[in-house]
């Protein structure tokens, strides 16, 4: 729910009592860029620019280019030799970039004052903690957005199979443990979280919001002129191409799309990969699939406008796809595997939700819904109306109160702790 007018004077008293309070946001990621981390982080810490904090975001010295309004970006030192825009860890992030991302955090700690660190993910909460050991006088807010179980096994990281199982095991559990509170993305996930030890007091479910109003409603012939597209029957998957995002079973699904309706196109949004592009190539499908790159988000929610089906492939994430959320703000026929799905898509309703690795399966979704025109503006319907349960600004309002709750907020000595 919205926050009412009465708690948003209260929030905004208090931090006019003690001026704007400093936020620092880690992004051991790309940042900008269009993937969930980035994204959250941009969007969190947009919105609650507009309700008065001072937000710092930490980051890599990699990014997309674009405005960030009200937010003040600290990155560290440039490595010309690394534009590694991909996801998950490697040697040169852990022994380098993660190194001088906690060197930068502390000197913006530092420099302004900052008690409350909102860390993303797992390097970035890793390099949160470093900091409160190295100095103590801040509180650490775990963002957690998915497991470690799900998504470390299938980074091409070289390290044996058993030392990546224990590292999960150790970072499931141990970092919503060292941090002072944790902010998780689903049910599923803090249920999770909550198992490993980490009592339910600790950990607060916020989900990924959207601004459903910021999606164009312009017809799908007149986004696919503008982004120069045929009338083909159009299949779209927006996102990253890291190996847990399934796309491997997309491109074998659409395999057997082409078989039975032959004019059908695949479009992937996203930075692409010569692994699947050499997929493409040995499946057949070359002629019947177009990686569009990675584009500006405005660009991409033109290409869910185009669509007439889109595609969540994931199938094991106890977090909840940002992608997902854009599916059904667009008002489209999402076709999905059940583990993926974010426990918000009911089959037939919402979504076209098929068991987990079944290819076979997930292509008759594509099919049907590109056939069946009256099922799929049912399935659209059903998901733009369930993007409204994850109003952005709702999303923020809650962010907000967590830190009135955790007794972080309206202390007078933040507003003149510049250094």
């Amino acid at each position: 729910m919205h926050d009412t007018k009465e708690e948003e004077c209260r929030h905004r008293q208090i931090l006019t009592l003690g001026g704007r309070l400093p936020v620092a946001m880690v992004a051991a990621c790309p940042f900008p860029a269009n993937r969930g981390t980035p994204i959250r982080v941009q969007q969190m810490g947009e919105a609650l620019v507009d309700l008065g904090y001072d937000v710092h975001v930490v980051t890599y010295h990699i990014g997309t280019e674009r405005p960030l309004p009200g937010m003040t970006v600290h990155r560290t030192r440039p490595l010309r030799f690394y534009q590694d825009f991909s996801a998950g860890p490697n040697y040169a992030k852990l022994l380098l970039l993660d190194p001088l991302l906690v060197a930068r955090l502390l000197a913006v700690v530092r420099k302004h004052g900052i008690r409350i660190i909102h860390a993303h993910h797992f390097e970035g909460a890793l390099c949160a903690l470093a900091v409160k050991r190295l100095i103590g006088s801040v509180q650490v807010i775990y963002d957690a957005h998915t497991s470690l179980k799900d998504e470390l096994l299938d980074y091409s990281f070289r390290v044996p199979t058993v030392l990546k199982k224990l590292a999960a095991d150790i970072l499931d559990s141990g970092i919503p443990r060292w941090s002072d509170h944790v902010v998780t993305v689903s049910d599923r996930l803090g249920e999770f979280i909550a198992h490993t030890g980490v009592p339910s007091s600790k950990i607060t479910v916020i989900p990924m919001g959207v601004n459903a109003g910021e999606f164009p409603t312009i017809p799908t012939e007149e986004a696919r002129a503008a982004l120069g597209l045929t009338d083909e029957p159009t299949v779209v998957y927006t996102g990253n191409l890291a190996p847990f995002q399934g796309v491997d079973h997309l491109l074998r699904s659409f395999t057997i799309v082409t078989q039975e309706s032959k004019k059908s196109r695949l479009i992937i949004v996203g930075r692409p990969t010569p692994g699947y592009q050499r997929m493409v190539d040995k499946l057949g499908i070359v002629d019947r699939v177009t990686f569009a790159g990675e584009r500006p988000f405005d660009e991409v929610r033109t290409f869910l406008a185009a669509a007439d089906v889109v595609v969540l492939p994931r199938d094991n994430c106890v977090g909840f796809p940002l992608k997902l959320l854009n599916y059904m703000a667009a008002g489209k026929a999402i076709v999905a595997f059940e583990g993926g799905s974010g426990e918000v898509l009911n089959h037939l309703e919402n979504g076209y939700v098929v068991p987990d690795g079944d290819e076979a399966a997930f292509a008759r979704g594509i099919l049907n819904c590109l056939s069946d025109t009256g099922l799929s503006a049912t399935i659209a319907s059903g998901a733009h109306r369930t993007a409204n349960r994850f109003d952005l600004d709702a999303m923020v309002g809650r962010i907000g109160r967590l830190y009135d709750s955790l007794e972080l907020t309206g202390r007078p000595h933040y507003a003149n702790a510049r250094a």
